[in-house]
């Protein structure tokens, strides 16, 4: 059981293999996510505690530091993504302590409320994009420039929808990147500091928050309490060491537990076996060899035509009106060009946002907002102290102006505060008939909900 090291090349953050695998040895990789595809036949996968039967047509995430290998009845071909973690490190100081998975945890799945039907058209964009990119690399069509946005665009995908925090979240829910970047700070420091006691006063001081507080921002992002998310950590720090020539009590004492009959029952826990039982099934794999043999891309060339065939889903976009991937980047552009070059202008930045644009309205007259695209334009008004215009254009709508506003200032309190709603400046469309005709009841919701606020009339010609 040994690191892997994966070698990039071209100053690309991503290296693409192709295997033909029956059994792949036990490994890990530093600092580097793997995207597991297999385009003929299927393969089961071993991540830490977890078994993971992968069809055609599925992708699964090896993060950072996982040990895992893979295995197949058959001789399955797997395209192996590998994304260098360090090169977007300058971009997201946390992407290694990030946690990405493309499904619910089965234990979790009946208390989870997210929205399915949403996450698995994720799902498929995020597959689209994998299959463009090795598409790319059998038959070179675009720049390299525009290669290199196909790789950019697929790590954007991964942090913004795969990210195990947004996985989980309700379709209704806002996570600020502040609350994102503190999860991930405290993650960073668990791993770095497992085998010392961690107790909750050193976290509230570093963060320079009350318990209280840790403790309702915790539960709202965590699925598990804080000390098991610790025991968690120590547990999986062990696999690195049982195959090294250490008792159980050294394991457990470097791994920080106090006793060793609390290394047991987390072991256990997690992996539904004790320590040298998971230690035997490992021996076990090993000593019955490997078969794998690495392939060139072109060798797979009509395996992957017919793969593409089956799986390149031309309907998958998430909004018919707008190109979600799109406002990702300009989101991404915006907050690099803001963190990387420390730009602090002496002029106000405005941001504006279209709730309207991208809303649609059912059959029954109900309204559906994108609350995906809002939380990142609200997240760079946060983050960065954009002045907020709200634009109110309405011009798909044809009667309910005065409900439907409603509904958006309603859930827009609810979900990102009073404070950053009053501090928006509200632009209303004067060309927009249904609005000219009520604006003075347009002006007192607005004022009713928000108090003093800043309205300005516009004409777009």
């Amino acid at each position: 059981m040994k690191a892997e090291k994966i070698h990039f090349k071209d100053n690309l953050p991503l290296k693409i293999e192709v295997h033909s695998i029956s059994r792949f040895p036990i490994h890990w990789h530093e600092d580097i996510t793997e995207i597991i595809l297999p385009i003929k036949g299927s393969v089961d996968i071993k991540a830490n505690f977890e078994e993971i039967h992968l069809n055609e047509g599925d992708f699964f995430f090896i993060n950072n530091k996982t040990i895992h290998y893979i295995k197949s009845q058959e001789e399955s071909i797997v395209l192996l993504f590998y994304v260098d973690l360090d090169y977007f490190e300058e971009q997201f100081p946390y992407i290694k302590y990030m946690f990405f998975r493309n499904s619910i945890y089965e234990d979790l799945l009946d208390k989870s409320e997210v929205d399915l039907e949403t996450k698995e058209k994720f799902k498929v964009h995020f597959r689209n994009l994998l299959i463009s990119i090795f598409a790319e690399t059998i038959n070179p069509s675009v720049s390299s420039h525009m290669y290199d946005k196909l790789i950019h665009k697929l790590v954007y995908q991964m942090i913004y929808e795969f990210n195990w925090l947004q996985l989980l979240k309700k379709d209704g829910d806002f996570i600020s990147s502040v609350h994102l970047d503190r999860y991930h700070r405290i993650v960073k420091y668990i791993q770095e500091n497992y085998d010392k006691k961690i107790n909750l006063d050193d976290i509230v001081s570093r963060e320079f928050i009350t318990k209280t507080y840790f403790s309702h921002f915790w539960k709202n992002l965590s699925t598990y309490s804080f000390s098991e998310r610790i025991n968690y950590e120590r547990v999986l720090k062990s696999e690195f060491l049982l195959l090294k020539n250490m008792t159980i009590t050294e394991i457990s004492d470097k791994c920080g537990f106090s006793d060793t009959k609390y290394y047991y029952r987390n072991f256990k826990k997690w992996y539904k076996c004790m320590p040298l039982e998971h230690k035997e099934k490992c021996y076990s794999y090993m000593s019955q060899g490997y078969k794998y043999k690495e392939l060139e891309p072109s060798d797979v060339k009509q395996i992957f035509k017919d793969y593409m065939k089956r799986f390149f889903k031309l309907e998958d976009s998430l909004n018919q009106e707008g190109d979600f991937s799109s406002i990702i980047n300009k989101y991404l552009y915006l907050k690099y060009y803001h963190t990387i070059h420390e730009k602090t202008l002496a002029t106000d930045k405005y941001l504006i946002m279209d709730p309207f644009k991208y809303s649609t309205i059912t059959d029954e007259g109900e309204i559906n907002f994108n609350w995906t695209i809002m939380d990142l334009l609200i997240n760079l008004v946060i983050d960065f102290k954009f002045i907020l215009q709200i634009k109110l254009n309405t011009d798909n709508l044809e009667k309910d102006v005065n409900k439907y506003i409603d509904i958006f200032l309603e859930n827009s309190i609810n979900r990102y505060g009073i404070d950053v709603m009053r501090n928006c400046h509200f632009l209303i469309d004067y060309k927009d008939s249904l609005i000219f005709d009520n604006t003075e009841p347009i002006e007192k919701l607005l004022s009713h909900k928000l108090k003093d606020i800043n309205i300005s009339y516009y004409i777009e010609p």
